[in-house]
């Protein structure tokens, strides 16, 4: 979206300018090889607050429409639940795994 000039809060020449990243070829093609994540956010880091706040507002802006989209398309998936009962009843028993090491039955 940056390389596309889609982003609100700083355009792609700002971007370079304000970070010194190179993320373009002569040609204007992005680079193949990108810098790591950590020297992007780094760089991030370095800039205005305002500046940081925008890009940062805007990056968690598009996060969330993808996870209200997701949610209503019924495909989002939260992780781990925990699931609270008010009781249990316990039908049956039986051991699934035995860990050969420390005889530990699941």
């Amino acid at each position: 979206l940056l390389h596309g000039g889609k982003l609100s809060s700083v355009s792609m020449v700002q971007f370079v300018d304000l970070t010194g990243l190179k993320l373009t070829d002569e040609q204007g093609s992005l680079v193949d090889k990108l810098p790591p994540i950590q020297r992007w956010l780094n760089r991030i880091l370095a800039l205005r607050i305002a500046t940081q706040n925008a890009i940062f507002d805007e990056y968690m802006g598009l996060i969330q429409a993808r996870v209200d989209a997701a949610r209503e398309a019924g495909t989002l998936d939260v992780g781990i639940e925990t699931i609270r009962a008010e009781r249990l009843i316990v039908k049956s028993e039986r051991v699934l795994r035995t860990d050969p090491v420390t005889g530990a039955q699941t």
